[in-house]
């Protein structure tokens, strides 16, 4: 994309970001995070991509020592840190479709 398509993506996803599916998947946030508590890890290779830790708030080293805490319970799992902002896909897609390639190979 371009700087502008970037521009106005970005735009466009802020413009409303209380929509009805956003209310719908906070409410569902503390009944589904006490059924993920109740299930195991899976143990499946797993490429994790981790951001600074901006909009999550969260500081920084806490957040990325969870997501490096949840990685040493998968065996063949992989970190990529990434200073990013939360939303990783909007900042580094192009990296991340490198590394995702060069996983699955």
């Amino acid at each position: 994309m371009t700087d502008q398509e970037k521009s106005s993506y970005r735009a466009i996803f802020h413009r409303r970001p209380l929509s009805d599916n956003v209310v719908q998947e906070v409410k569902a946030i503390k009944v589904n995070s006490r059924l993920v508590k109740k299930g195991k890890i899976p143990q499946v290779p797993t490429l994790l991509f981790t951001s600074n830790g901006q909009g999550t708030n969260l500081g920084s080293k806490k957040w990325q020592q969870l997501q490096k805490d949840y990685a040493k319970e998968v065996k063949g799992s992989q970190i990529i840190s990434l200073n990013v902002p939360h939303y990783v896909h909007d900042y580094a897609y192009e990296k991340i479709a490198v590394a995702i390639k060069t996983f699955l190979n």
